[in-house]
């Protein structure tokens, strides 16, 4: 008799350790498309940094010339990345130039016209600035619009300065 007792006291333990522990693992879903654009978006950061260490500091004019510079030589170190929302790699597929988004135009009934940018879901965009030696690094959303903080509307970087 004791030891049908003890044994229900484990047993009892063990689901209310369960329970307890449930809600954590129902709510850690899968990732998120948008935390992988980030992700490749750091990773882009890494291959730009690699190729200012390769170039005496500077940094590549567009991707095409980093793509280039890091798939020759005897240290390759360009990493390809997929876009979460096509499923796919390479370029204007997950990685661009910045130049190559569009303008798309909002009217709004009181007040000027604005645009936002809109590119490709899911891609990430290098936007070199000219004149300097700095760089941003943009990501798309599932709509195809750079990735902005939620708090403050302004568009989410990633940049040397």
């Amino acid at each position: 008799m004791r030891s049908f007792l003890e044994w229900s006291f484990v047993l009892v333990v063990c689901f209310i350790l369960i329970a307890m522990s449930l809600p954590n693992f129902i709510s850690c879903g899968p990732r998120s498309p948008l935390a992988d654009v980030k992700s490749n978006m750091h990773t882009f950061q890494t291959i730009l940094e690699t190729y200012s260490v390769d170039a005496s500091g500077k940094y590549p004019k567009n991707v095409e010339e980093l793509y280039k510079f890091a798939n020759t030589g005897n240290n390759k170190y360009w990493k390809n990345f997929k876009n979460p929302y096509a499923n796919k790699s390479g370029k204007s597929v997950s990685y661009d130039n910045y130049s190559n988004l569009n303008k798309k135009i909002i009217t709004h009934f009181f007040s000027k016209d604005s645009y936002v940018l809109q590119g490709r879901p899911g891609v990430v965009y290098y936007a070199p600035v000219i004149g300097s030696n700095n760089y941003c690094i943009y990501g798309s959303n599932k709509d195809g619009e750079l990735i902005t903080d939620t708090q403050s509307g302004i568009a989410f970087a990633l940049s040397n300065n």
